[in-house]
């Protein structure tokens, strides 16, 4: 399997047209993304319903703080737009899409390789399959400097998505594996 990493979270303006295209496409990708919005009711109405959320289901804004906690993840361009966005009493927010109710089977395989940062890397139907996924992410991202983990997320239905397996474990021994492929017991 090719997994593809972005290096940057994608930012999408909501204050412009073709936002919600853009928003689209990111959820059918399973990118997270930082999107950037008006605060005013009527706006954050339209990302809730482009989101298939209510504004109350809305995730919490981020706050100049969280979003520093991202900056690895911003290209340096961007940056500087969401804090000015930020600084025009704007709404960021950072979308995860574990969290959206559109990605849950049947439209989502039931055991996912999921990342904090970057979102759903991968989808299998059997666990084993899941589990040789993550495998594979975390020895690439393991050559990177900076490099968010990732977990395996399994769909318990009404409970929403559950994870699976502690990650740190797993970075752990490939951290410490002389071979060029881990040998991870699960």
């Amino acid at each position: 399997m090719t997994t593809t990493i972005q290096k940057y979270l994608v930012i999408i303006d909501a204050r412009i047209r073709f936002w919600k295209e853009e928003t689209a496409r990111q959820m059918e990708l399973g990118c997270n993304f930082i999107l950037i919005s008006a605060s005013q009711p009527f706006e954050l109405d339209q990302l809730g319903e482009t989101l298939a959320l209510s504004a109350a289901e809305l995730p919490k804004k981020l706050t100049p703080a969280d979003f520093f906690l991202l900056s690895s993840y911003v290209h340096p361009k961007a940056f500087d737009i969401v804090l000015l966005a930020q600084e025009g009493g704007n709404a960021v927010f950072f979308i995860e899409q574990l969290k959206l109710p559109s990605n849950s089977p049947p439209r989502c395989k039931p055991y996912l390789v999921y990342c904090s940062i970057r979102g759903i890397i991968s989808q299998h139907e059997h666990l084993a399959r899941a589990k040789q996924s993550c495998a594979d992410y975390l020895t690439k991202v393991s050559l990177l400097r900076e490099y968010p983990e990732a977990g395996i997320y399994h769909w318990r239905g009404e409970e929403g998505w559950s994870n699976l397996i502690d990650h740190s474990r797993m970075v752990e021994q490939l951290a410490h594996h002389q071979s060029s492929r881990p040998q991870i017991r699960w």
